[in-house]
Formats: C-alpha cells, structure tokens, sequence
C-alpha cells in the first residue's frame, strides 16, 4: 500500500507540473478569465441532492471536498469544467465552498490532513463515491487526465479500495458520463453510495432475485446534460 508520504510528494509533483504546462499555454490574462462565482450559482441549479455526506459534519464534507480539489488543480486548464461539477456536488452536500480558497488549500495540503482522510475514510463505503467524484472530474480533462488516473489510483490504494471495486467504480463514472445508467446493474453493495447519481428505477437485487423500487427522487443523469447544455451556452 502506498504512504501517505509518498501520495503526497506525487501529488505536489503532478501539481507543479501542471501548473508549468499551464503557465507555458496561457498568458497572465487567460490564467485568471474564470469567474467561480458564476459557476457556483449556475451548479446551484442541479445540485447533487441525496449525497451520502450530505449528513455529515462540516469538518468531515470539508474533508472531502479538498480531496476532490486536489483532483482539479491536476489540470489547470480545466478549472471551469471541473467546477462544474465540483459545485454541484458541494451543493449537494448544502456547502458553499470558495474556489480559490480550496485551491490553495489543495495545493498545500499536508501528510497529516491526508492521515486524517485515510482514519476517517478508509474503513467507510463511502470512500467508494469519493474515488466515483473524483474520476467524474478527472474525466473532462486532456492534458493532465494520465496524471489524474494515477493520483487517483494511489488515493484509493491509501483508502484500501481493492481493484475489484475499482473496476465496479469506474464503470459507474462511465455510465453517467455517457448518461447511460438505465442500462447498467449496480451491484446492490454500491447502490447506497451511488444512488445519488441514479434516475428512479428498479435495481436487481442479485442476492434474492427480487426487483426493488426505489424512490424516484434522486439526479436523474439527465439533469446533468441539462445542466451543462445550459452552462456551456452562458
């Protein structure tokens, strides 16, 4: 398993990198066109209602969201796209978050905020959405996508997340990217975790052979294309 000393220079390694890369595309203009206010507003509309830390204390959805943010600062030149969706999910866990304070707060974390993440997180299924989020952002960018796969794959190694869940995990991000979810079986240990990305529907249950409804109240995947069919026209 890695340390937690070792995913934290690889993260400050594939920071720093992301950052040169950014700075040698962009002018200082372009480096500061992003308005996060306007992006926090517009993801107000769609939040992500029913997440499973939506209950949790305040230090602990803190916690969690500066772990998405050490996602986003992974490619800098995707900040409106990952806010995006970074925004709908703080919403959803009714937390109004400061991009540029988190950002920097990302970019500083430290071994013990990470020693905290791992004791909080890693005997809790919850880890599980945790790694789902963070491969939802990963997944818009370009340049920095491999480093972000790899950091991702460390953090659920620090997390104990066994490759066999990984697998379970990556086909879900998938699906909802490709807002094709009616068609796929979360296996019924997921579903508490997952089930705020999911449209009301029967869901297998694999261990009785029963079908159970759940309550249509959830983030149909629609609500997302509608989200960003409208952001990006703004």
């Amino acid at each position: 398993m890695i340390t937690i000393d070792e995913l934290l220079s690889e993260l400050k390694k594939l920071t720093s990198q992301a950052e040169m890369l950014s700075n040698s595309m962009k002018t200082e203009q372009e480096q500061h066109q992003y308005d996060f206010s306007d992006i926090s507003e517009l993801a107000k509309i769609y939040p992500i209602t029913g997440h499973p830390m939506a209950s949790e204390d305040e230090y602990r959805r803190n916690l969690y969201l500066l772990i998405l943010a050490t996602v986003i600062v992974l490619d800098t030149d995707k900040y409106e796209e990952s806010f995006k969706t970074f925004f709908r999910i703080a919403w959803g866990m009714n937390c109004d978050v400061f991009a540029e304070e988190i950002l920097v707060k990302a970019q500083k974390l430290r071994s013990e905020t990470l020693d905290e993440v791992r004791l909080i997180f890693c005997k809790d299924d919850r880890r599980f959405i945790l790694i789902l989020e963070c491969m939802l952002i990963a997944a818009q960018y370009e340049n920095g996508r491999q480093k972000a796969m790899s950091y991702i794959a460390q953090l659920a190694g620090l997390l104990d997340i066994r490759k066999a869940d990984i697998t379970i995990i990556a086909g879900a991000a998938r699906l909802i990217l490709t807002n094709e979810l009616n068609s796929y079986n979360i296996p019924p240990q997921y579903y508490n975790q997952f089930y705020c990305y999911l449209p009301g529907r029967a869901v297998k249950n694999r261990y009785n052979g029963s079908d159970e409804q759940y309550i249509d109240r959830y983030n149909s995947s629609d609500d997302y294309y509608k989200y960003m069919e409208y952001s990006d026209g703004e």
